[in-house]
Order: structure tokens, then C-alpha cells, then sequence
């Protein structure tokens, strides 16, 4: 038998009705209509162990099933009457039979029960995969709540209150999930429903790509990069004058030329939705022209005949050069990357600034100064007479110094180092002093020949003059001494430092030991 319930009107006539069929066979032993309207019996229902159990089954006001359930398993139990004790907690009365046929015995059996956990069913979802997911389920029971389980802990979790969340990102696809309630007497109810995950979003840029600069001449190099929950697919942009790799890596395919060129780039992820952004990349040239360093140079007045300053520059660009004297123009005109020469010649003394600018197409300006010292660093020439030998009383000797230089200046004559005698000196002009008229002695004759720059020459001759009733013989006045007698004379020369420090202290750099020096190196080699 199965259960059947009929509404009748006033006139006898049917409503409506309702059959409750199951795989087993049911007893209806009380029916009533409960506070809220809702509908309720119980009777007895058989299990597959072949025992029957207590049974209970709540409607709605039109019949239609909220819940049913059974009671006790072990032995036969049929719930023949009930009341409702509150809102959804019922008394069910009824018998306990333990075993059967005249060995058989009837208990009373009573139990209060409540409605189960009542979980409306689920509905399933759709998903974005760049969104957070959150899905509310529903579940009352008059004893309390407890747990939910859900069956899926990878990508999912659920709340206390059955909310459930993604715990991660969930890739595309479809995930059936099962969430379980228990009440607080472990009751437990489960609803299914399937999660699909898609994926329409686009990535996004991280960050957003922005215009850019580029040096004209050099490479173009720009990483734009992107980022989706399903990974990115496929960069790729709009000119073929630019390449961009699988990585997002954008450069230049040809040689740039100077100007704008918009570009739009574009990036998928691996379900084909796209993502573009436009961008200018300006290629500008504010590097400026690079000039050789020449260097310095020493321009010796009067000797050297000129020299060219030649100039190399490294430029892209090169449009015009100009070289400046001191900061006045005196040359100019197109450049195109070639050296820029130039000749220098007849300078007087002094010091000289020549700067060139090299100026590319977009007026950068690159420049070099070469400093050019017009000097006299060549020291003057003097002959080396030879040394005067003569008796006291003897007259006409003299010392005759014939000096050269492109600038000459003065001279100063010392005697044992004292000066008696200065002045100027012309190039061609010879400097004669007299030396008779000398008490017999030893003396040293040394001039110093200065440029208009300070270079300077020194030359010494020795005047031996013999008293009579001396032994020497004197043959002629170019006699040369023996070794013993140089030795001598440098000996005593020496000895003349001082004097000759002090006599020469209007000259200005040079030593009196340096002067020395001088004599006796011309003295050993050269007499």
C-alpha cells in the first residue's frame, strides 16, 4: 500500500490529491492539519531488513512533500498517533513489536522529534575566472546547525554559514561540488551543483606601456608585459618597421629614421581574448657630435715652418663646422662627417685658442680647443775661443764670442765671477772684451748669452798672464796645459762658486753651478 491524500471541498467534491509511492509498503495510522497549515502523518513503513519502522511525513497545505522520515530499524515499530509539541517538534506515540508469532511483545514507544535539516537545493554557477567566486547555500533546522563539508578543498572552501568561495584561482572549467550540512544531532542533508569556470576577460598590462624615447642611431629596446589567470598567449603589434618577441620585447626591425611612429600593441591570453594599447615610440637625436682630442702644441717662433690640426668626429648627423681663433671666427662652412683640417702658421709669441664646433642636423654641438703655445724654447750658440796665455805688460789680447739666435736678447761677462760688463746683443753682433793690461795671474772669462725668452748659453776662456822672472816658457798665447795643470785650474774654478752665485744673481734661473758645469764639460771636450 502506499499513501494517498485527497482534499474535498464542502461538497464532497476533490480538490486536489496526492499520491506518495516508494519502493516499500507504507501504513497511514493519524493525520492532521498543523498550525501553520501544513499537513502531517504517520503510520508504518517496511524496510529492507523486513521489519517495518515508524514513519513520518510533512506537506505543505497542498500536499506537496517538505520531508519525510523513518524511525527505528531493528524491530517493528509503527507511530500510531502524533501532536505537534511547537513549531516544527513533534510527539510521535506508537508500539514496539520484538519478535514475532506467539513468542511476540508489544511496548509502548514514544519519541520526540524535530523536522531534519532542510537545504534548498542548489543552483549551478557560472564563474568568471578573473572574479571571486562566492555562492550562498541555504539550510534551517530547528535543533541548530553544526558543519558544512565541501568536496572539493583544492579550489573551493565553505564557511560555517555555507558560503562557499573559491580558495585560489580555479582554471577553466567545470567543477561538480557537494556541499553537506549536519545538524547538531548529525543530521545530515547534501545538495550538488556544478560550477562552470570561463574565461571572457582580457589580460592587463603591468604595467600599462607608455610612449617612448629613442636615441637615433642606436637600438630601440622596450618589454611591455601582460598578465591573465590563464596565461598569456601572443604578443604582437601593428608595424613591421618593430618586432616584438613571444616575452613581450619590442625592437626595431629596420633603421629608424628621426620622427613619430604610433604603434599599437597587442596581447591575448589563451582563450583568444585580446588586449591592445597604443603607444608612440619619437626617435630623436640628442646626442652630440664626439671630436678627437688633438692635444696641445708647441709652436717654436721662427723655426718651425706651420703644422695642420686635423680633426675627426663621430656623428650620425653631421651638418656644419666652425673654428674659432681666440673666439673669432675664421672658418666655417659644411660638414659631412669628413675631418676638418686646418693650417697654422706665423705666430708671433703668445698663447692661441683654436676651437672648432662641429653642429649636427638637430643643433647639438660638440667642440674640441687645441691650445697653441707660440714660444722660443731653443737656447742661443756661442763659439769657444781658445785660452789667452801672454806676459804681463804684453798688449792687444782680447776674447772675441761670436753668438747666434733667431731672438737674441743681452749678454753678461763675468771675471772670476764677477760681472764687469752687460748689454744688449743683436744676432750678428760680435762681443769683444779686451784683456791685457792683467797683473800675472789666472783668470776665468765666462759669458752668458740670453734670448728674448730667458734660453741661455754660457762660454769660458782662461787668460794666464806670466809676470817676468817666471820659469814658464811662453811660446804662444793658444798653449795647452798638461793634464796636471787642467786639473789644477778646474780645481780653483770651483772655488769660484761663490763668487760667481753672487755675480750672477741678475740673471735670473740659471745656477752658477750649472754655469760651471757647463764651462768645464766644454773645457775637457773642447780645449
Amino acid at each position: 500500500m502506499v499513501p494517498h491524500l485527497i482534499h474535498l471541498n464542502s461538497s464532497g467534491h476533490a480538490v486536489w490529491s496526492k499520491t506518495y509511492t516508494s519502493a516499500h509498503a507504507f501504513n497511514v495510522y493519524d493525520f492532521r492539519v498543523l498550525a501553520d497549515g501544513s499537513l502531517g502523518f504517520v503510520g508504518a513503513m517496511a524496510t529492507d531488513a523486513g521489519y517495518s519502522a515508524a514513519w513520518f511525513m510533512h506537506t505543505n497545505s497542498t500536499g506537496g512533500e517538505l520531508w519525510n522520515a523513518t524511525y527505528g530499524s531493528d524491530d517493528n515499530y509503527a507511530a500510531n498517533s502524533f501532536f505537534e509539541a511547537s513549531s516544527d517538534v513533534y510527539i510521535l506515540i506508537g508500539d514496539i513489536q520484538e519478535g514475532t508469532g506467539e513468542y511476540a511483545t508489544f511496548d509502548i514507544w514514544i519519541a520526540k522529534i524535530a523536522t531534519p535539516v532542510l537545504l534548498d537545493p542548489a543552483e549551478n554557477q557560472i564563474h568568471e575566472i578573473s572574479a571571486h567566486f562566492s555562492y550562498q547555500l541555504n539550510a534551517t533546522s530547528p535543533i541548530g546547525l553544526d558543519t558544512w563539508v565541501l568536496n572539493d578543498s583544492t579550489y573551493f572552501s565553505i564557511s560555517d554559514e555555507g558560503l562557499v568561495q573559491n580558495a585560489s584561482v580555479v582554471p577553466v572549467g567545470m567543477y561538480g561540488l557537494a556541499a553537506t550540512v549536519n545538524d547538531n544531532y548529525d543530521r545530515k542533508k547534501t545538495t550538488s551543483f556544478l560550477v562552470t569556470v570561463i574565461d571572457t576577460s582580457t589580460p592587463v598590462w603591468h604595467p600599462p606601456p607608455t610612449d617612448q624615447m629613442s636615441e637615433y642611431g642606436l637600438e630601440f629596446y622596450y618589454d611591455v608585459d601582460a598578465l591573465d589567470y590563464s596565461g598569456v598567449s601572443t604578443y604582437w603589434l601593428n608595424d613591421t618597421r618593430f618586432s616584438m618577441s613571444p616575452a613581450g620585447e619590442i625592437t626595431n626591425a629596420t633603421f629608424l629614421d628621426l620622427g613619430d611612429y604610433p604603434l599599437a600593441v597587442s596581447v591575448n591570453d589563451t582563450y583568444g581574448n585580446a588586449l591592445s594599447q597604443d603607444l608612440i615610440v619619437t626617435v630623436q637625436d640628442t646626442t652630440p657630435p664626439l671630436p678627437t682630442n688633438i692635444g696641445d702644441v708647441l709652436f717654436e717662433v721662427g723655426v718651425d715652418p706651420g703644422f695642420w690640426l686635423n680633426w675627426s668626429c663621430t656623428e650620425f648627423l653631421p651638418s656644419s663646422y666652425q673654428l674659432l681663433l681666440d673666439d673669432t671666427p675664421i672658418a666655417s662652412g659644411l660638414w659631412t662627417g669628413l675631418s676638418v683640417n686646418y693650417y697654422v702658421s706665423g705666430h708671433d709669441f703668445g698663447l692661441f685658442n683654436y676651437t672648432v664646433v662641429f653642429e649636427d642636423t638637430s643643433g647639438n654641438t660638440g667642440t674640441d680647443t687645441v691650445l697653441v703655445y707660440a714660444d722660443d724654447t731653443i737656447a742661443p750658440t756661442v763659439n769657444s775661443p781658445l785660452d789667452i796665455y801672454y806676459l804681463e805688460g804684453t798688449t792687444g789680447s782680447s776674447i772675441l764670442w761670436n753668438a747666434t739666435d733667431l731672438h737674441p736678447y743681452s749678454y753678461s761677462i763675468y771675471r772670476d765671477g764677477v760681472l764687469i760688463r752687460s748689454g744688449g746683443w743683436a744676432e750678428d753682433n760680435a762681443v769683444t772684451i779686451m784683456v791685457e793690461g792683467l797683473s800675472p795671474g789666472e783668470y776665468n772669462f765666462t759669458i752668458v748669452v740670453f734670448d728674448i725668452s730667458g734660453n741661455y748659453v754660457a762660454d769660458s776662456v782662461f787668460v794666464v798672464v806670466e809676470g817676468y822672472g817666471t820659469t814658464t816658457a811662453v811660446t804662444t798665447t793658444t798653449t795647452s796645459f798638461n793634464e796636471t795643470e787642467w786639473q789644477s785650474r778646474v780645481n780653483e774654478l770651483i772655488g769660484q762658486i761663490g763668487l760667481l752665485t753672487i755675480g750672477l744673481g741678475v740673471v735670473g734661473a740659471v745656477s752658477a753651478a750649472s754655469i760651471i758645469l757647463v764651462i768645464l764639460s766644454v773645457r775637457r771636450t773642447g780645449k
